[in-house]
């Protein structure tokens, strides 16, 4: 895929606005130091944002996700395993925009891009979940530093959703959940929210970018 207007037909449009705005000021050459940005060139000669387009792809793909579709298995189960799927990409959407400002994702308490924002449904989707097992499973979880952060989230003393998404990717990826009925009422409502945060986060950025960029040393 090659030159700006093929591009433009798959980018999201809160992409295509950040991707754009950075190629028309200075910001690219003026953070790249600070960002580590990994930038190539299109064949007409401009410059984008390698991580950005990859960004913007994971970010399609959570966003085009339907559901999965199983020979053998009960509608009920086949319906568990696609939120599951669903909270996945939209996680590895999070990842990957991360990684465009060079931000360890596994840091994402200390995350200096600012994607987290307060999760509506927070509270709501702690109370279904308290109660069903749900703790005990992520109990299981071998990195002690994300079962911290995930109690926190339970006693309350954080707000902090993005380490259960986390949780609910790894539990998943290591096969030690069955299809989670739980996880249904909740993922569309966290899978939509992992991109709000995203695109708004695009649109923010895009907008402060008008002209050449200052640097002040």
């Amino acid at each position: 895929m090659t030159g700006n207007a093929s591009r433009s037909t798959w980018e999201p449009r809160c992409f295509g606005q950040l991707s754009a705005s950075m190629r028309e000021s200075q910001y690219l050459d003026a953070h790249q130091s600070t960002y580590k940005f990994k930038i190539g060139y299109s064949p007409d000669g401009l410059a984008y944002l390698e991580n950005l387009r990859k960004a913007a792809a994971k970010f399609k793909l959570s966003e085009s996700f339907a559901k999965i579709e199983f020979d053998g298995y009960t509608e009920q189960t086949a319906v568990a395993y696609s939120e599951h799927v669903r909270i996945v990409f939209a996680v590895i959407a999070v990842e990957s925009f991360l990684r465009v400002f060079n931000t360890d994702h596994h840091k994402l308490h200390d995350n200096t891009v600012g994607v987290l924002e307060t999760w509506h449904d927070a509270a709501r989707f702690r109370i279904a979940t308290n109660k069903t097992g749900v703790r005990n499973a992520f109990n299981s979880l071998e990195k002690s530093a994300l079962k911290n952060k995930i109690n926190a989230f339970y006693d309350e003393n954080s707000d902090n959703w993005l380490p259960v998404a986390f949780g609910i990717r790894h539990l998943f990826a290591h096969g030690k959940t069955a299809a989670p009925r739980w996880l249904v009422p909740h993922s569309g409502s966290l899978q939509r929210h992992c991109l709000d945060c995203i695109a708004r986060k695009c649109d923010q950025i895009a907008s402060t970018i008008s002209g050449p960029v200052v640097i002040r040393v």
